[in-house]
């Protein structure tokens, strides 16, 4: 769960708020982040993690906060 503590830090800026939920909307009502912002973030993940991602390997439109972390995580365990 430690990549939820610092993906959750490394959501902050894009979002531009430090009051997020692991049940906010990523996209629709509750951070509005939207393609710069979002592939800015993915960008600063693979950075920390030293890992690429590639942003089809996220279902983003619908998800929330955790569920993001969540497939994050395992696309970091995944190297």
């Amino acid at each position: 769960m430690a990549t939820h503590a610092i993906s959750m830090k490394l959501l902050e800026k894009p979002a531009k708020r430090t009051d997020i939920s692991l049940d906010d909307e990523v996209v629709r009502n509750d951070l509005n982040l939207f393609s710069i912002a979002y592939t800015e973030f993915i960008m600063d993940v693979e950075e920390e993690f030293g890992v690429g991602i590639d942003l089809d390997q996220i279902d983003i439109p619908m998800m929330r906060v955790g569920a993001m972390f969540d497939r994050l995580e395992q696309l970091v365990m995944l190297g």
